[in-house]
């Protein structure tokens, strides 16, 4: 039950940051050639962080990430999909910050996290 809440509440602070579109034209093209990465900057103890990504292309993609926190003893605490809807985070070309989030799992201080990110674009408008 946890776990959900703070997945519903990662999701919530997201989406309120971002409309990418109303209208699906086309399914996501995979780019497995473009590395994106996303980063969590701690704003204060509470676990509150801001996230950017970082897209090295020039082109407008949308990353679908996964992340993972790991406790000290490197034990799994918390696993989700983080993102605003089903197109996934807006990664703009260079590095933006796309949203804040808090995560009542995540102890910015010791704990650590893996973002895994999926690069995909859209031939239209990405589904929300």
């Amino acid at each position: 039950m946890r776990e959900l809440r703070a997945i519903a509440v990662a999701l919530m602070a997201l989406a309120s940051t971002a409309c990418p579109g109303a209208n699906v034209s086309g399914e996501a093209i995979p780019r497995p050639d473009v590395h994106l990465t996303a980063e969590f900057v701690s704003t204060d103890s509470e676990g509150c962080c801001v996230i950017y990504m970082t897209n090295p292309t020039s082109d407008e993609l949308y990353a679908l990430c996964d992340l993972t926190i790991y406790n000290p003893t490197g034990e799994i605490r918390f696993q989700a999909y983080i993102g605003w809807d089903a197109g996934g985070i807006h990664a703009l070309p260079g590095r933006h910050r796309t949203g804040c989030c808090r995560i009542d799992e995540l102890d910015p201080h010791a704990d650590r996290y893996e973002f895994t990110c999926r690069a995909v674009s859209y031939p239209g408008t990405p589904p929300v």
